[in-house]
């Protein structure tokens, strides 16, 4: 069972504004807020960001997918 997940970003305040419009309609809130990082979730961080400003974009096609679950379909056309 997967207890978190963190993904890197380089805007960690531009990515923070992002995710916090998009996880709002699952329930999720900015819980965390630390130099470096932001957490989001219910009762506890679930979704991580973390500031990695020197990363290299990842190519396309690398297999990577992450999905969350939505009450409904109403609550994913919200944004």
């Amino acid at each position: 069972m997967i207890d978190h997940i963190s993904i890197p970003v380089r805007d960690l305040n531009t990515s923070a504004s992002f995710y916090g419009r998009v996880l709002a309609p699952l329930g999720l809130e900015r819980l965390v807020e630390r130099d470096h990082t932001v957490g989001f979730g219910k009762k506890y961080p679930e979704f991580w960001i973390n500031l990695r400003q020197d990363m290299i974009a990842t190519p396309k096609g690398t297999g990577n997918h992450v999905c969350l679950r939505a009450s409904s379909l109403d609550a994913v056309n919200a944004l």
